[in-house]
């Protein structure tokens, strides 16, 4: 039998992901504004158990969109990619500021729309991974520069070696898919808009 409980939340929800014991919850309450609220589902907590309101999005961003929202293996980082090319990190216990921020600098590569218009958003996706050397994590973003990146998340985006290129394509990215090695898998594979996919080896 499946159990199921509801949660208090009175805004309009707007991106959603559950992992393992808990759920974040971004509402847009308004055109500009965002909220993150945590939840603990294992408990099963009515209430939010820590809620903040996002940083204010870039300039020239009409529609402020949360695209992505990912927790780390347990549970204890959480990103959060934006519209306004950037992606902030929090970690879960203490939401009260962004613990890094790293960003997609890249020319966009979004194409017209039948009006004629582009319409940018930033990064679309955000996955955490685990690097082979150490153990250690390792966050993948790919955004509308038609970069896929690989981010180390205890570096800061000044850090020339941090937001390494792990795929490029001459179209915007909308979302891309990491293959399992073991399985014999494509590495990486990335689809724009369109829905064309390709296939790629990393090096």
């Amino acid at each position: 039998m499946v159990s199921a409980f509801h949660f208090l939340c009175l805004r309009v929800c707007h991106r959603c992901i559950i992992v393992g014991e808990q759920l974040a919850l971004v509402t847009a309450p308004t055109t500009t504004k965002r909220y993150l609220r945590l939840y603990d589902i294992k408990n099963k907590h009515t209430k939010a158990t820590n809620a903040i309101m996002l940083e204010e999005f870039g300039a020239g961003i009409g529609h402020p969109q949360v695209n992505s929202v990912s927790f780390s293996p347990g549970e204890i980082q959480l990103a959060v990619a934006r519209s306004d090319n950037s992606l902030h990190l929090y970690d879960t216990r203490f939401l009260n500021k962004v613990l890094n921020r790293f960003s997609h600098l890249g020319e966009s590569k979004v194409l017209p729309n039948e009006a004629g218009v582009c319409e940018p958003y930033g990064i679309v996706q955000a996955e955490w991974v685990k690097l082979t050397h150490g153990g250690k994590l390792g966050l993948v973003t790919g955004g509308e520069d038609g970069f896929v990146r690989l981010w180390d998340p205890q570096s800061s985006l000044e850090d020339p070696d941090n937001g390494g290129v792990l795929g490029e394509i001459d179209s915007d990215v909308a979302r891309f898919s990491l293959g399992d090695w073991a399985e014999k898998e494509h590495p990486l594979i990335m689809c724009v808009l369109s829905l064309i996919c390709s296939s790629l080896r990393l090096s």
